[in-house]
């Protein structure tokens, strides 16, 4: 396995600016993020879908696949598949080396980049690493969201490697929820996790716009079902701060499908477009459709 990589660092001019106790305070950060994730991943029992035809996926000559989640439960996946050289994106933001740093530690090889900052440069850089034989796993709805909605970047990468798309999602059987735009879900320590693998997606090297974005939709639909299946199967106990009401990302508590829960979000942006919600009259729809805020 190659040792793991950053192909770009921070940005030198970021790092002029930050002062003296700014840099202690980020590394004490990554310091204390390493001993969770480890604390957490360890202690974690893992129950694992389809593993036996990863290696069907690859074809025959045994190449990587690219791996697509959800921002808000991407924990127990990456930790599981630490080790392995996998390569995945990071941001540019001080954050963005916390969490960079961190997956060093555990084996992973690190490209920076976002939607709006470096986003072109960063598939440059992975696009060559998973040619090099590297998998790579990227957070589809990510860095900053809106929550479960695909972006197309990986469907890019799909069509410029000629390698298939793995869609996943996890579900622990306890975990603690942020408030998050992602509705972050980390997992409690001794808990269990189940991890659902789907149907690789392909995209032709040839293929156009209306072919990518029906490839998006493609990788978008198992997500969602995957994440139903998922919670349904586990029904995670879900923690979260008691001063506040639960708005838990708990799609097995309400019998809807994937289109019927997009169909809510919709319909909750469009009245947020015309006003803004009323938090005084929440509804249980509204509550599912806050986790895209």
């Amino acid at each position: 396995m190659k040792p793991p990589i950053d192909t770009t660092k921070s940005d030198p001019e970021t790092k002029r600016r930050m002062t003296f106790k700014k840099r202690v305070s980020l590394r004490c950060m990554q310091l204390l993020g390493a001993t969770i994730f480890r604390l957490i991943g360890l202690t974690t029992r893992y129950d694992v879908r389809q593993r036996e035809k990863l290696e069907e996926y690859r074809g025959e000559d045994n190449g990587p696949v690219l791996i697509a989640l959800w921002h808000g439960s991407c924990f127990a996946p990456m930790y599981y598949h630490r080790g392995n050289g996998m390569c995945v994106i990071t941001s540019k933001s001080p954050d963005g080396q916390i969490l960079s740093n961190i997956l060093h530690g555990l084996g992973y090889q690190t490209v920076r980049g976002s939607s709006n900052r470096g986003a072109t440069r960063a598939i440059i850089d992975l696009a060559r690493i998973v040619n090099e034989g590297a998998d790579a796993c990227i957070a589809v709805d990510g860095p900053r969201g809106p929550a479960l909605e695909t972006k197309p970047g990986i469907i890019l990468l799909a069509k410029i490697t000629g390698r298939p798309i793995l869609p996943i999602a996890a579900s622990p059987k306890s975990y603690w929820q942020f408030q998050s735009w992602d509705r972050f879900r980390l997992p409690l320590p001794f808990t269990r996790a189940k991890i659902y693998g789907g149907t690789p997606v392909h995209v032709p090297p040839d293929a156009d716009d209306a072919m990518m974005e029906q490839k998006r939709q493609d990788v978008q639909r198992q997500l969602y079902d995957l994440q139903l299946e998922v919670d349904a199967d586990m029904q995670p106990r879900v923690y979260c701060r008691a001063d506040r009401r639960p708005k838990d990302i708990q799609f097995w508590d309400r019998d809807v499908s994937a289109n019927a829960m997009k169909s809510e979000i919709e319909k909750f942006r469009a009245k947020r477009e015309r006003g803004g919600r009323n938090t005084s009259n929440s509804t249980p729809a509204a509550d599912q459709a806050n986790l895209t805020t």
